[in-house]
């Protein structure tokens, strides 16, 4: 499992690819972030991943966001950063993965 941007500029987009043969390819790739590039793309970074005992993972990674018309927070300022919690699992990432990366 690999958690990460796969882009060479930027982070606007955070993907979760799984290799099934230690590493050698990595034919399963979903995303849990995707923007286009551009001045209102976000910025997800510092992912971390852990497999529970039941075999789901958690994924936890910082998010930046840049959009205009945010949401505000308790304090009336733009809801632009937070952390992200995503519960997934191996299935999740085959069922509408990208196939034939890297």
């Amino acid at each position: 499992m690999l958690i990460g941007n796969d882009t060479e500029k930027g982070r606007y987009q955070l993907a979760v690819q799984l290799s099934e043969d230690e590493g050698r390819t990595w034919p399963w790739k979903r995303y849990l972030e995707k923007d286009a590039p551009g001045p209102e793309a976000g910025s997800y970074h510092y992912p971390s991943i852990i497999q529970s005992r039941d075999t789901t993972l958690h994924v936890s990674y910082s998010y930046h966001l840049a959009r205009r018309n945010l949401p505000r927070d308790v304090d009336g300022d733009p809801a632009a950063k937070s952390i992200k919690h995503a519960h997934i699992n191996e299935a999740w990432i085959k069922a509408t993965a990208q196939l034939g990366s890297n």
